[in-house]
Formats: C-alpha cells, structure tokens, sequence
C-alpha cells in the first residue's frame, strides 16, 4: 500500500506520497494532513505524473493529467523547479536512509542531456523515467 498527504487546512492539496515502507519517514502531524491509503497503482500513477490526486471531503479522486515539453529548454526549466527540493532535503538530511539514493538521481539529473530527447515529449519527465527503467523520485516523495 501507499499514502497520499493532503494539506487538511485548505483545499485539500496534495503536500507527500509515500510507500508503506516509507510512510515514517514523512512523520505527518495528522492535524495539519489527512492521510489517505492507496493502492499501489493509484500511488504510482500521481508519482509518474500520469494522474493528480484530489481530496474532496473523505474521498480522494483521480484526474488524468497531460504534460507536454515543447522543447528541451521548457524540461530545463522543470529541471530547475525541482532541483531546490532536492538540494535541500540532501542538504538538510545527510543521514537520511534515502540520501544516497536522492542524490543520485539528483547527479542523473544535473548530468542529463534534454536536447537526447525527441520533442514534443508528450509524457512527464518521471513516466519517461518509469519507461526507461531509470530510478527516480517524484519531489513530493521527499519528507
């Protein structure tokens, strides 16, 4: 199983996604966060960016989501929105049980060469990875 962790003082956005076995590491103050338990597929598809999770009351919903990069410069640019998570949560947890897998994918990532890619890339930068069998980290991953 999986968890999803939606912000409880709002709309209900989604703030984490977790694995079972990952679930302690995001140490979620349920007053702040409704935790909601989902299946393995649903987890893996707001992971891959194929799908985005919505909180509505008790019920959480799926809608699909479309992500197109039009060039490599615009995966570039997503490249540089979720680098920041990444520097700092590999800043701020050096003995952190994911560390060496973070910065690994984070290295990957700074290393990698959009313009190898055929464009319009009609997926998410994180399906291209699942497709590729390439290990990666969706941001809200990160506790």
């Amino acid at each position: 199983m999986a968890y999803l962790f939606f912000n409880a003082e709002g709309v209900g956005g989604l703030s984490s996604i977790s694995t079972d076995a990952d679930k302690g590491s995001h140490r979620p103050d349920e007053s702040y966060h409704a935790v909601k338990q989902v299946s393995d597929s649903d987890f893996e598809s707001v992971r891959n960016g194929t799908k985005t999770a919505v909180l509505s009351g008790d019920n959480v919903s799926y809608n699909d989501e479309v992500v197109v990069y039009e060039a490599a410069a615009v995966l570039n640019m997503y490249f540089d929105n979720i680098m920041a998570a990444f520097n700092a949560f590999i800043d701020n947890n050096p003995e952190h049980s994911m560390i060496t897998s973070v910065t690994e994918y984070r290295n990957f990532i700074n290393t990698f060469d959009t313009n190898t890619l055929t464009y319009p890339m009609e997926k998410s930068w994180e399906k291209h990875c699942e497709d590729n069998s390439i290990t990666y980290f969706h941001p809200l991953q990160l506790p």
